[in-house]
């Protein structure tokens, strides 16, 4: 009888895995957030598991380092600013369990930004996912 698949952790990189029908799987290196992985891959099983378990905060690292390429200095430190918020308010959610309600409650946090602000800040974790998918 075959052996039930499930998430393990492999020791040279810290990764857990999992096997399935033969072909190892990345699933995270965050215990948990492997486990919903996996359950999220038993159920899709087509599913991409590494790039849908990405952190913002690795998503918002991208960004800016693109950023820091192609834009003014003043420019650039205004979005790492602002996406240094955001990153500690989600934390090390993945970018697939962000919702607007997150935005909005990040937005609730800083009753002093004008209507300008917001407009801006609104568009950065935007931003951030439209440049993952270039």
């Amino acid at each position: 009888m075959a052996r039930q698949p499930g998430p393990w952790q492999r020791k040279r990189d810290g990764w857990w895995m999992t096997t399935i029908d033969g072909k190892q799987r990345k699933l995270a290196t965050d215990k948990k957030e492997a486990r919903k992985a996996f359950h999220e891959l038993m159920v899709r099983p087509d599913a991409p598991t590494t790039s849908s378990r990405l952190s913002f905060r690795t998503l918002a690292d991208r960004f800016l380092d693109h950023c820091q390429r192609t834009m003014a200095l003043g420019t650039f430190n205004g979005r790492r600013l602002y996406l240094q918020s955001f990153c500690t308010h989600v934390g090390k959610w993945a970018v697939s369990d962000l919702r607007v309600e997150h935005v909005s409650a990040w937005e609730a946090k800083n009753p002093s930004w004008t209507r300008s602000t917001v407009a801006a800040v609104r568009s950065m974790p935007t931003a951030c996912c439209t440049c993952l998918a270039r």
